[in-house]
């Protein structure tokens, strides 16, 4: 901010608070997206859909292949019912020990 008023000039300083607010606004939105996703995970994973996700996932035929496939084809649908951050909160947790169990490495299921 200081380069862009002091430096390069591009904005003068009547314009730094309402950057600020969008600012704001935008970060309280994401916040409130990614607090009811975790929200949501600590629900899925209290009630047990944990447990049942890591035996209908660990009997997928296929071994490592089969459950990257698997879930990458469950994170294509979930992406387009929601938002690719609340979908990775809600079911990454969920499947990176899953990952774990079958084989896969760490950095690799983070990747993919």
């Amino acid at each position: 901010m200081l380069a862009g008023v002091l430096i390069y000039r591009q904005f003068d300083l009547r314009k730094i608070y309402p950057m600020l607010l969008d600012t704001a606004a935008l970060s309280g939105a994401i916040l409130l997206i990614v607090g009811c996703a975790t929200t949501m995970a600590w629900a899925l994973t209290q009630s047990g859909f944990a447990q049942d996700l890591v035996q209908i996932m660990s009997a997928v035929p296929g071994g490592k292949t089969g459950f990257l496939l698997v879930s990458a084809l469950a994170f294509v649908i979930l992406g387009s019912l929601l938002e690719g951050i609340p979908a990775i909160v809600l079911f990454g947790p969920l499947l990176f020990p899953i990952a774990k169990l079958v084989g896969v490495h760490e950095v690799h299921y983070a990747w993919w």
